[in-house]
C-alpha cells in the first residue's frame, strides 16, 4: 500500500491495533512503518503521538537486537519533532516508564552505536535528563553533551556533522506539527520585526502557527541552556568552529544554537559571557551582512545583542565600518540593530559612507508571458505578476530562481501586488478591473475572494481591514471590511499609494513624489509633502522604491531606473537590467527588477571595504582600469614606444629611420589590444549592469540621515 494511503488516520487506527503484545517483530514493524509515515507527511504526527503505544515501542530500547533499537531510535527521534509542550509531554511520558532503565539504556547505545545512532541516543538522553530537575553534575548529561560538540567539530565526517548541528540547533526551541524546525522563527520572533512585510521575507515559517504561542518554549530552553553552560567555553570552541564551517547548513544551524544559548547566557555570570563573546563574535559578525537571507541577519543581530551586554559592550564599540553599516541597514527592520548601533555611535560616532553601484546576482523569468509588471514576496516566496494576467512563484536560493507554481485568473496584466495582514493574505490588483485576495493553502497558492471594481486598478496597499487603490484615471480609493469603495482626495491625481504602520503615505501626482508622514486620521486636515522629487521634464514616474538611503524610480523616458539620495533629493545613478525595467521590488537591502522580455533580475549593492573584506590584486587593477581607461591607453602607448625604442637601438645594424618605424608599429599594435580590451569590459559592464553611473560612488550621509 502506498504511503499516502497509510498515512491516513483511517488506516492508521487499524495499524495501530495490529501488533501483538510481547511480539518483537510486529513491534519492529509498526515502529519502521510510522517513521516512514512521518517523514512522508508530517501532519500525521500528532494523530500517532495521540494514539500510537509508546510503551512497547520505547521497550525496543532494550532489545539485544540492533535493528530493535535502531528503529526504536528513529522513531523516538523522529516523534518528539512536534511543539515544546507536547514534545515534553512525550518524555514525561517516557520518564514514568522507567526513568533509570530508559537513560541507561540510551547510555549504552550511545557508547556503542554507529556514529548516526549515538547522536540519536544522545538527543533523547539529553532532554530526558532535564526532566531530573537537578542542577548536579550528571554522567548522563555530560556525555549526551560531548558527544554531540565532538561530532560536530569533527569535519572528516559531513553526514554526522551536520545531524549534531541540527540537533544543537533545535534542543531549546520548538517544531511545528508537520515537523519542520520553527526555532529559527522563534528567535526571530525575540529580535522584534517591526514590519509584517519583513515576516514575509522569511521561508518556510507560518508566524502565526500556534506552536510558536507555546508557553513552554522560554523554560524549556532556559533549562537546556544551564545544562549545557556547565560545560563552560569548550562550547563555544565548537560552535566557533561550527560558524566556519564550509557546509552552509551547519553554519546556518550553529548560528540558531548559538542564538537560543545566547537568550540564557545574558541571564548567568558576566565571566562566561565575555569568553563566549571573546570567542565567537567574529564569526558571528559574518552573517550581518547584506546578501544573506534575512533570518540569518536576525539571528546574528540577537547573538551580538545577547553576547555582547555587560564587560562585552567594548566590543562593540570596535566594531568595523562594515559591520556598523550592516547594523544600520537593519535598523529599519529590528530594534535590537538600532540600539546596537546607538551605543557604537555615542562612543565613536561613524562617517557613513554609501555605494550606488550595484552588481547582478540572480537571473529568473520566461519570456511567453509578457513583461513583468508586478513584484512582492509573500511566504518567503517570489511572486512576480506579468502582462498576460499570470502569476509566477518562484523559490530563490542564494543565486537560484526555482519556479514553483503559476496561476492565471486575472483576464488581464497583474499590475500590482499588496500584502494584506487581515488573514495574513496576498491582494493582486489588475487591469481587468478587479481585486483578487489570495491565500497559501497547502504549500499552493489559491484565490480566496475577488473584489470588483469600476475601473482598471494602478496600484494598491491595506492598512488594517482598509484596502487603498488607485485607479486608471488618478483616483484613490479606499475599500473597507464590506466592499464598499469611497473616493478621497478627489481633487488630486493620484497615481501610487504606499502605507506604513498607518503613518506613512506616498503618491506620486504628475511628475512628482510627495511623502506624507502623519496618521490616516490627519490625512483630511493637512497634506503638506516632507519630501519632492522632480525628475526631469517630459518624465513619467511609473514605480518606485526605497532602500535604504535611496529612491529608485522608474520613469517613462529611460529603459533604466534612476537613483536618487532621499535625503538631499539628488540624482546620483542608475540601475539598468538589458532591457526596459517594467517593475520594481526592494526586498533585504536588494532590489529586483522586472523587464519588458519577462526576465526577473536581482542586484545588490557592491559591499567591498565596508563589510570587512578586502578586494583581490587583479579585482583593484581592473577597477583602476575602468575608471581610467584614456589615461591607461595612453600610458600603454607612451610605455610601448619607449620599450620598442630602447630594445632597437641595442640592435646596431638597424637604420635610425627603420627604428623609429617599429617603435611606432609595436605602440600602435599595443594601443589597439588595449582598446579591444577596454571595449570587451565595456560590454560586460553594459550586460551585467555594473555600469551604473559612478557620480558620488560613496556619499557621506552624516549631514541627512544619521538624525
Amino acid at each position: 500500500m502506498h504511503l499516502a494511503a497509510i498515512s491516513s488516520p483511517r488506516v492508521l487506527s487499524g495499524l495501530l491495533k495490529v501488533p501483538r503484545k510481547d511480539n518483537l517483530e510486529e513491534f519492529i514493524s509498526l515502529a519502521a512503518i510510522l517513521v516512514n509515515c512521518m517523514r512522508f507527511d508530517g501532519k500525521c504526527r500528532k494523530y500517532i503521538s495521540e494514539f500510537s503505544p509508546v510503551a512497547p515501542l520505547v521497550s525496543l530500547l532494550w532489545s539485544n537486537q540492533k535493528r530493535a533499537s535502531s528503529i526504536a531510535l528513529e522513531f523516538l527521534n523522529e516523534l518528539q519533532r512536534m511543539p515544546r509542550s507536547s514534545a515534553i509531554a512525550l518524555f514525561e511520558q517516557i520518564h514514568k516508564q522507567g526513568s533509570i532503565n530508559n537513560m541507561c539504556a540510551l547510555f549504552l547505545l550511545m557508547q556503542n552505536s554507529e556514529p548516526e545512532y549515538r547522536l540519536l541516543a544522545a538527543n533523547l538522553l539529553l532532554q530526558l535528563e532535564v526532566l531530573e530537575d537537578t542542577s548536579a553534575k550528571s554522567i548522563y548529561r555530560e556525555e549526551a553533551a560531548e558527544a554531540l560538540f565532538e561530532s560536530l567539530t569533527c569535519e572528516e565526517c559531513p553526514s554526522t556533522q551536520a545531524l549534531s548541528a541540527f540537533i544543537l540547533s533545535n534542543l531549546g526551541g520548538t517544531y511545528s506539527w508537520t515537523g519542520e524546525p520553527y526555532t529559527t522563527a522563534w528567535l526571530v520572533k525575540k529580535t522584534g520585526l517591526i514590519l509584517a512585510y519583513h515576516g514575509n521575507l522569511i521561508k518556510n515559517y507560518d508566524f502565526l502557527d500556534q506552536s510558536l504561542q507555546d508557553a513552554g518554549i522560554d523554560s524549556w530552553c532556559s533549562k537546556i541552556a544551564q545544562r549545557i553552560l556547565h560545560l563552560g567555553t569548550s562550547v563555544f570552541h565548537a560552535l566557533e568552529k561550527g560558524l566556519n564551517s564550509k557546509l552552509k547548513r551547519v553554519s546556518r544551524d550553529c548560528l540558531v544554537a548559538t542564538a537560543w544559548l545566547g537568550c540564557e547566557l545574558v541571564k548567568g555570570p558576566d565571566e562566561l559571557r565575555h569568553a563566549a563573546c571573546e570567542i565567537i563574535l567574529h564569526s558571528i559578525e559574518q552573517f550581518l551582512h547584506p546578501g544573506l537571507e534575512l533570518e540569518e541577519r536576525l539571528l546574528a543581530c540577537l547573538c551580538i545583542y545577547n553576547y555582547t551586554s555587560g564587560r562585552g559592550m567594548k566590543k562593540i564599540i570596535n566594531l568595523s565600518e562594515g559591520v556598523r553599516e550592516s547594523l544600520r541597514r537593519l535598523s529599519n527592520v529590528t530594534w535590537m540593530a538600532e540600539e546596537l548601533l546607538k551605543v557604537a555611535d555615542y562612543f565613536q560616532p561613524n562617517k557613513w559612507r554609501i555605494s550606488c553601484v550595484h552588481s547582478q546576482i540572480l537571473e529568473a523569468g520566461t519570456k511567453c508571458s509578457g513583461a513583468v509588471t508586478a513584484l512582492i514576496y509573500y511566504k518567503g516566496q517570489l511572486h512576480s505578476g506579468y502582462a498576460d494576467g499570470s502569476i509566477k512563484v518562484w523559490d530563490i536560493k542564494g543565486q537560484k530562481a526555482i519556479f514553483v507554481q503559476e496561476m492565471k485568473e486575472h483576464k488581464k496584466a497583474v499590475t500590482c501586488f499588496a500584502l494584506y495582514e487581515t488573514g495574513n493574505c496576498l491582494l493582486s490588483g489588475s487591469a481587468d478591473k478587479t481585486i483578487k485576495m489570495w491565500q497559501m493553502l497547502q504549500r499552493n497558492l489559491e484565490c480566496i475572494e475577488v473584489i470588483p471594481t469600476k475601473e482598471s486598478i494602478r496600484s494598491i496597499d491595506s492598512w488594517g481591514e482598509l484596502i487603498f487603490a488607485t485607479t486608471q484615471n488618478h483616483k484613490l480609493k479606499v475599500i473597507d471590511a464590506s466592499r464598499k469603495a469611497k473616493d478621497i482626495f478627489k481633487n488630486k491625481r493620484v497615481k501610487c499609494i504606499r502605507v506604513a504602520q498607518g503613518m506613512q503615505a506616498a503618491w506620486i501626482q504628475a511628475s512628482s513624489i510627495i511623502l506624507i508622514e502623519q496618521p490616516m486620521q490627519d490625512w483630511r486636515r493637512s497634506s503638506k509633502p516632507q519630501v519632492s522629487i522632480a525628475p526631469e521634464k517630459g518624465a513619467s514616474i511609473l514605480a518606485m522604491e526605497v532602500v535604504e538611503d535611496f529612491i529608485y524610480l522608474n520613469c517613462s523616458t529611460s529603459m533604466s531606473s534612476q537613483i536618487w539620495l532621499r535625503g538631499t533629493q539628488h540624482k546620483v545613478g542608475r540601475l539598468s537590467a538589458g532591457s526596459k525595467i517594467t517593475s520594481l521590488l526592494s526586498a533585504n537591502d536588494m532590489i529586483l527588477c522586472g523587464t519588458e522580455k519577462g526576465v526577473i533580475k536581482k542586484r545588490r549593492e557592491k559591499q567591498e571595504e565596508k563589510n570587512g573584506r578586502r578586494k583581490g590584486k587583479l579585482e583593484s587593477i581592473r577597477e583602476w582600469v575602468v575608471e581610467h581607461k584614456l589615461r591607461t591607453v595612453g600610458t600603454l602607448w607612451a610605455s610601448g614606444i619607449v620599450g620598442s625604442m630602447a630594445y632597437n637601438w641595442s640592435q646596431p645594424n638597424m637604420k635610425t629611420s627603420v627604428k623609429i618605424i617599429h617603435a611606432r608599429l609595436h605602440a600602435q599594435a599595443l594601443t589597439l589590444a588595449a582598446l579591444a580590451g577596454a571595449a570587451v569590459v565595456e560590454y560586460y559592464d553594459h550586460k551585467t549592469g555594473a555600469k551604473a553611473e559612478r557620480v558620488a560612488k560613496f556619499l557621506d550621509l552624516n549631514e541627512h540621515h544619521k538624525n
